[in-house]
């Protein structure tokens, strides 16, 4: 063999590893949020990827196909693990700089580039097969653990499977109560008159008055017990506190999943379906589909999961809003924005569409109860008072939010007075509907009045006037507490209302 040439290809079976590996670790990681098929997907793509990037180096440099697939893989672990290099890093709690893209970017950078001169210059053999060794390793890893998980029962996944709530009414018998339908209707990030007046100087008293003139009961210092959309939604349903918010704050991604499958099964439903209830779910927030026809409203976050582990996908989490105001990117923002218009608008007419085809005046069907969850006021701001778009320019801009939010709640108050007004007039008299928000107003209160963020929407009416009797100050854990202890004569305790502020970590 000529000095300098490479010794012939001895086919090693490890290129098909590392985009087995990265396949295999995203959904170890969300598990079971991941499927079967989004995982092959993945695996295919990046051993397309990587197959391309072998025939390139191959060509460029003239070598034989070992070393251009030894080549390839040093090159590719870095742009699919960056991310899980940056959380390492983070996780370590080392000083700000240590975890900044100043100092990794460049150390990955140099490290790969040692890597590969030493490769292309040194004979590959036992380096292949130490590579085809480790991934071997690595995959076995993530197929035992893979394997573990599915024999975990399901309620293993929720973020609240103890299910308090059903042992409590379960030990305290309820009595011979009430069975009325009952809408809760949900109104995501719409906060109180009370705060609304303090915060952003906004009377919202008009709608005030039309629900005191429609029988309800208004709270206006009534309280959400979490400041994001998952954990205050599992706590509501769960009617308690979470159980473990230190592990929330360190793994909120973990949360946020675990959270969204609360709505789905939590205590509030199980009491439901134990009293023969048929619950109707209508909204687009739930991970496997239920509640609606379209792409969920976070479908995206399971291939974002993936897109956010590599090199290109962190830098543009974390960096790419700088690219919507540059003029060569400003066409595709402008296209994604009017895609996003239209989702939107499909999930909201779906959902005040679903509440309403429930409504029945028939009393020979069994009770309902409607979970409609609608994406008002919370951003992205894309309504007009009266429901037109907004152009996605002045989207982009991202300026006025709060009068925009403002905007959208008025937009939210005219689905309110429709709801509400069909409700009473199509469905059966014995029926209690609950208007509530899950968070206040976030842009504004974080940072100068913290307190404003769990002040939430909520407004009460039953057929038999008994909210009347309720605490003027309550928080949404004892929301259907005290409405089953009215209707149903069940017999919940009342927990103390605390508010838990979790800010996720990135």
């Amino acid at each position: 063999m000529a000095k300098g040439q490479h010794p012939p290809h001895r086919q090693t079976p490890y290129f098909p590893l590392l985009p087995l590996f990265f396949s295999l670790y995203g959904w170890n990681q969300l598990y079971p949020e991941i499927n079967l098929p989004l995982a092959g997907c993945v695996f295919f793509i990046t051993i397309a990827l990587l197959a391309t990037g072998v025939y390139v180096v191959k060509k460029m440099l003239r070598i034989n196909g070992q070393t251009a697939e030894l080549l390839a893989i040093t090159a590719f672990f870095p742009l699919l693990f960056f991310g899980l290099l940056q959380d390492t890093l983070k996780a370590g709690r080392l000083p700000a700089f240590f975890t900044s893209y100043t100092f990794v970017l460049p150390g990955v950078l140099v490290v790969t580039a040692a890597a590969l001169h030493l490769i292309y210059r040194k004979r590959p053999d036992r380096l292949a097969a130490y590579f085809a060794t480790l991934l071997l390793v690595l995959c076995a890893g993530e197929v035992i653990q893979l394997v573990l998980k599915s024999r975990r029962p399901a309620t293993d996944w929720l973020l609240d499977s103890r299910f308090t709530a059903v042992q409590e009414f379960n030990h305290r018998a309820a009595g011979p109560g009430n069975r009325p339908d009952i809408y809760f209707l949900l109104f995501d990030s719409y906060a109180s008159s009370l705060s609304l007046e303090q915060t952003l100087g906004y009377n919202n008293s008009a709608i005030e008055s039309f629900l005191d003139e429609q029988g309800f009961r208004t709270f206006r210092e009534a309280t959400s017990n979490y400041n994001t959309t998952m954990l205050s939604m599992s706590s509501l349903l769960n009617m308690d506190y979470l159980p473990d918010t230190a592990s929330i704050t360190r793994n909120y991604t973990d949360a946020f999943y675990r959270g969204n499958r609360s709505l789905d099964d939590n205590s509030l439903f199980r009491l439901l379906q134990q009293q023969d209830y048929r619950v109707v779910t209508a909204h687009p927030l739930s991970l496997n589909g239920a509640g609606t026809k379209y792409p969920t409203y976070f479908s995206y976050m399971k291939v974002q999961h993936y897109l956010y582990q590599t090199l290109p996908g962190r830098l543009y989490r974390d960096l790419g809003f700088h690219l919507k105001h540059s003029r060569p990117f400003r066409p595709l923002y402008r296209m994604l924005q009017q895609q996003q218009n239209q989702r939107l608008t499909a999930y909201l007419q779906e959902s005040v569409s679903a509440v309403k085809a429930t409504a029945s005046r028939d009393t020979a069907q069994a009770p309902r109860f409607v979970y409609g969850h609608f994406t008002l006021p919370h951003e992205p701001y894309v309504f007009h008072t009266d429901g037109t778009l907004r152009v996605p320019d002045s989207i982009l801009s991202g300026t006025n939010g709060f009068r925009n939010y403002l905007q959208q709640l008025e937009y939210a108050n005219q689905l309110i007075r429709e709801l509400v007004t069909h409700i009473r007039t199509n469905n059966r008299p014995n029926t209690c509907i609950i208007l509530a928000g899950d968070h206040g107003y976030r842009s504004h209160s974080d940072a100068n009045m913290p307190e404003h963020i769990f002040r939430i929407l909520l407004s009460v009416y039953t057929p038999d006037g008994d909210v009347q009797n309720w605490p003027l100050t309550l928080s949404n854990a004892n929301l259907f507490r005290l409405l089953l202890n009215s209707q149903w004569k069940a017999r919940f305790g009342l927990l103390p209302d605390e508010t838990h502020l979790v800010r996720a970590r990135r």
